[in-house]
């Protein structure tokens, strides 16, 4: 590979890593105990 297609490669693999990264922090401090999740639709029995 030349060295600007290299380059490019770990530029884009550097900008999915950071919007995975935003991505996971949202999910964390948007986190609450009583939202239920996509598995359970409520206290029923």
């Amino acid at each position: 590979m030349s060295l600007h297609v290299s380059r490019g490669v770990r530029e884009a693999a550097l900008f999915v890593l950071m919007a995975a990264a935003l991505y996971l922090l949202i999910a964390l401090f948007t986190y609450s105990r009583s939202d239920p999740g996509w598995s359970h639709t409520g206290m029923g029995g």
